[in-house]
């Protein structure tokens, strides 16, 4: 089954693992998170510790960002594909939230519906923002056929911001030329199509 706030594609099965633990919650409850969750899509960021005792122990830490990560989903896939509060409604209900449930987030997503709108215009939508990127090519030595062989490896260094956790990561990672190749061209693919889509 499609639904058009998935932009017209099946659900992903984690999306209806994470509407099955949101309706562990009360409907009061999951309306207050899903208002905490759209203030940080609005300001990009969220308190998170807020959060925690807003569902108190209903929910792990891992499990409570896995939830803050599907409503914001839901509510920012919503908004990109015009989706209308009462289809909102009945395609939640279909994947298995209770009315009262869907019926408390769509009150949220209808009231902020003209800023959400506005924020997706005005900027591109992130869980992480990207902050420095550092590299580096290494002439590794190896032995091949009794052969001495110099190859290239290119290591990599990214730093981010994870708004989630208000706080700065690395990523560190080392690649051979082939796989610096298909990395190239990936990057070169993505950017086209962010071009294509700018056009429009």
């Amino acid at each position: 089954m499609r639904f058009r706030f998935c932009g017209g594609e099946d659900c992903a099965d984690w999306l209806l693992a994470e509407i099955f633990t949101l309706s562990k919650l009360s409907s009061v409850k999951l309306k207050l998170l899903c208002q905490q969750v759209m203030q940080a899509i609005l300001t990009d960021t969220l308190n998170l510790s807020e959060a925690q005792k807003l569902v108190g122990d209903k929910f792990e830490s891992s499990n409570l960002k896995a939830s803050v990560r599907a409503l914001q989903y839901i509510l920012t896939m919503s908004a990109k594909h015009s989706v209308d509060g009462q289809s909102l409604l009945n395609e939640l209900t279909q994947l298995g939230l209770p009315k009262e449930h869907a019926s408390a987030l769509v009150k949220v997503y209808d009231e902020s519906f003209e800023r959400l709108i506005a924020k997706l215009r005005s900027s591109v939508m992130r869980l992480t923002k990207l902050g420095d990127i550092q590299w580096n090519v290494l002439d590794v030595k190896t032995t091949n056929n009794l052969h001495d062989m110099h190859l290239p490896v290119v290591t990599m260094n990214l730093n981010y911001n994870d708004n989630l956790e208000n706080q700065s990561k690395s990523i560190s990672f080392a690649m051979n030329a082939e796989q610096f190749a298909v990395l190239f061209a990936d990057l070169q693919a993505a950017r086209d199509l962010i071009k294509t889509y700018s056009k429009s």
